[in-house]
């Protein structure tokens, strides 16, 4: 699977996951019916009902995640809805991966999922209905970390500081566009973005990461690919550094 230079032509996916005997898998079909979603913008919430699409605002993007987990054996993602990324995340992991999905809530589409990703090997697919910004938190060391959850200021630098330095190869984030200066999709239309708070994360890392692939479209993706010589573990910060963020 080539690298994606800018959001992905749906027309050039590369199905990933592997087929039984009939040329069947449950969980491929499950993405493929995702996949057919039409993306977020006035031409599509205007006509697309009367075709009988869906909305979706991640739709442009699983191609792209689905190579970034082609390259990892274990994922953390963080809010994972109604799993359109859970499923680019599983078709692009091998058998033997690991995807652990967080979320507040548990939506009925996960146990779709989870039914359909029983009928044939895929890689293990933990849930936890958990705060990620909540200090009590832990997460297990990661190829790659996607954080989609509040797309507030200070939610995201909690994330960061408590399990940012956990992502061995990659960290990403949806709704980096048009949640960049104000969180438009919260209940506070007032409450500061996120992109700010990216950026700080970098300066506080120098030479640390590079940004691999960012795009407007879709609400905004943005993913940090991390370019140390070795991964290494710091010292966890004292409590009260939770409580703020610059």
């Amino acid at each position: 699977m080539s690298k994606p230079t800018d959001f992905c032509s749906l027309s050039c996916f590369c199905p990933s996951f592997p087929s039984d005997e009939n040329g069947r898998n449950p969980l491929r079909e499950l993405y493929d019916e995702y996949l057919h979603l039409v993306s977020y913008g006035p031409f599509e919430r205007k006509f697309g009902a009367d075709k009988g699409y869906e909305y979706s605002d991640t739709v442009l993007h699983l191609p792209v995640l689905e190579y970034y987990a082609s390259l990892c054996h274990h994922i953390t993602e963080f809010g994972s809805r109604e799993c359109n990324t859970t499923l680019a995340f599983l078709a692009g992991l091998g058998p033997l991966g690991e995807l652990h999905s967080y979320d507040l809530d548990r939506t009925g589409v996960s146990a779709v999922v989870s039914q359909k990703k029983d009928q044939y090997r895929t890689p293990k697919w933990y849930r936890y209905q958990m705060d990620t910004g909540n200090p009590d938190t832990m997460i297990s060391d990661t190829d790659f970390l996607f954080i989609d959850t509040a797309h507030i200021h200070q939610h995201v630098w909690n994330e960061l500081r408590l399990h940012g330095r956990r992502a061995r190869k990659f960290i990403g984030f949806h709704d980096t566009y048009s949640c960049a200066i104000k969180d438009t999709s919260g209940p506070d239309p007032n409450a500061r973005g996120i992109e700010t708070i990216i950026e700080y994360w970098l300066d506080g890392h120098p030479g640390e990461y590079q940004t691999v692939y960012r795009t407007k479209h879709n609400n905004g993706l943005w993913i940090l690919e991390r370019i140390v010589p070795k991964y290494r573990v710091l010292p966890m910060p004292e409590l009260k550094t939770w409580l703020n963020c610059p």
